[in-house]
């Protein structure tokens, strides 16, 4: 197998990877979301992975808590690693798609799998703030114990859900609904924090979405009580 002939080179090569993007906000031992979408994997093109897939992103954060750190690059290579082994088709990249979504189901379809969810992502986009950049959170004056997120750190989130190709809805129209629902919930009146989102709007969003998928799961007939290994 291409990745076990390799594998001491490949673990080499993430950790200058994880290196480069660290020093992007060096004060920090670990990285943040749009650090790990910077990551570079031509060095180890036999190990095609797409961090932008919220299943490898929801298996490579370890502890749920948006940092990622290389201790779980480390364990994330050995995954690959094993999955590499066992897998017998040639298409590892979707191969390990398929199975980080597995991965993410058998924890979302739990009884407290969309809490759990919930606080992931709450998590990984309350931490993604890089300093120098607009990947930040805001606690405005009038708000001062509430999270906002910044426009650029939504639009990540539209962009690894893959929000205009799985429901049509464009950049612009989806921050606006995102305001809209945070005026109509009466968490923020309407000339208020216009470039900014409510935290519990993202929840509710994040809320929405894990239904949605835990429902297409089930309609496909997948098991959720389903243990991979």
């Amino acid at each position: 197998f291409i990745m076990g002939n390799n594998f001491g080179g490949i673990k080499r090569a993430i950790e200058e990877e994880f290196e480069r993007v660290r020093l992007l906000d060096k004060d920090r031992e670990y990285i943040v979301l749009d650090q790990v979408l910077q990551i570079e994997h031509t060095k180890w093109e036999s190990f095609p992975i797409d961090f932008t897939h919220v299943g490898t992103l929801f298996v490579l954060d370890k502890e749920k808590n948006g940092k990622f750190t290389i201790y779980d690059f480390m364990q994330f290579a050995e995954i690959c690693r094993k999955r590499e082994e066992m897998q017998v088709r040639h298409d590892f990249k979707t191969h390990i798609q398929a199975y980080f979504t597995l991965c993410m189901w058998s924890v979302v379809a739990k009884p407290t799998g969309e809490r759990t969810f919930v606080e992931w992502g709450s998590n990984l986009f309350a931490a993604n703030s890089i300093s120098g950049t607009t990947k930040a959170i805001k606690k405005p004056a009038q708000y001062p114990s509430t999270i906002f997120y910044t426009e650029d750190t939504i639009k990540t989130l539209y962009n690894i859900l893959s929000i205009n190709q799985s429901y049509g809805i464009g950049w612009r129209q989806f921050f606006d609904l995102m305001q809209q629902t945070a005026v109509e919930e009466d968490l923020t009146k309407k000339d208020e924090c216009i470039d900014y989102i409510h935290e519990d709007v993202l929840k509710k969003f994040l809320g929405s979405f894990i239904k949605g998928f835990v429902n297409l799961m089930l309609e496909l007939g997948f098991d959720p009580k389903i243990e991979v290994i």
